[in-house]
């Protein structure tokens, strides 16, 4: 049993890593990087005008903020535009595992690029931000005074440290929140669009999460149509968006409510794709590598 479970998870890594470790892939990892730079050069520069570390959380509030978590949204869906990911290679891996067990590696293999998808973010804004980090759990004096103070406008700092989520939540509290939140999204947008290219096309799977990522902008801006939110699953990664329409007493799915809809949403998609994946024809999804 072990031994079997073994040879699982080599092959989900091995697919994993063919899938990450390409030029694609590490293009788009460098233009994340100076997006992120774009967005905490100057919370680096404020750091270093007042002697202070800044706290290795404060990342998460790049999530917060509507336009890097487009341009993020973006990232993710260029990273998962592969799909249903099939090649040559894979076809061959299919032959020897079977349709079912491949579709199952896939799903897998979805849900580890969300989290690393997530932690690239991290280790970016680390990159940008050391050595001026601190690694305790307190968001620190820096992060207090960005969010209580107007030195953020002074320095033309992009990020909003809300003192909203400062004050409610610790550092740790909010990092497994967002993490989670995000790793449910992630894996939403990328079940999603392979049960789409699955059922229709790459195509249909590529404009559908992109229209989905346009609602983060649409959403924050058609005031009017105040159940947008709703159905736009990407906006509910901004935590501090939920907490404002919850404060505004407007309608808004609570954090707990978010989760359990992504969480449902992924089952759905994870449903369709083992149903469908037995009758998946190749000559229609073929791409060569």
């Amino acid at each position: 049993m072990m031994k079997r479970i073994g040879n699982e998870l080599s092959v989900i890594f091995v697919d994993f890593r063919n899938s990450f470790l390409t030029k694609r892939v590490l293009v788009l990892f460098v233009l994340h990087f100076f997006v992120t730079h774009i967005f905490l050069a100057s919370v680096r520069r404020f750091a270093v005008n007042v002697h202070y570390p800044v706290s290795a959380y404060g990342f998460l509030f790049l999530f917060y903020d509507m336009y890097y978590l487009l341009l993020f949204m973006f990232v993710c869906i260029y990273y998962f535009s592969n799909t249903p990911f099939l090649n040559y290679h894979q076809i061959y891996r299919i032959i020897r595992t079977g349709k079912l067990r491949w579709g199952i590696h896939q799903i897998v293999n979805i849900i580890i690029s969300s989290v690393v998808l997530m932690g690239s973010v991290f280790v970016s804004a680390c990159i940008v931000l050391f050595p001026q980090l601190t690694w305790e759990n307190d968001w620190g004096k820096v992060l207090y005074t960005l969010s209580l103070t107007n030195m953020a406008e002074e320095y033309n700092i992009m990020v909003d440290f809300t003192y909203e989520m400062i004050s409610r939540y610790t550092p740790l509290q909010l990092l497994g929140l967002t993490l989670g939140i995000g790793i449910l999204l992630i894996s939403f947008l990328g079940n999603m669009m392979f049960a789409v290219s699955l059922f229709f096309s790459r195509t249909a799977a590529l404009s559908i999460a992109s229209l989905e990522a346009a609602f983060i902008i649409v959403e924050a801006n058609m005031l009017m149509f105040s159940k947008l939110i709703y159905f736009a699953p990407f906006t509910w990664m901004r935590l501090s968006r939920i907490w404002d329409l919850v404060g505004q007493s407007k309608p808004t799915p609570s954090i707990g409510d978010a989760a359990l809809y992504l969480a449902v949403g992924n089952l759905v998609c994870i449903v369709l794709i083992l149903w469908k994946v037995k009758d998946i024809n190749y000559s229609k999804h073929i791409k060569k590598e």
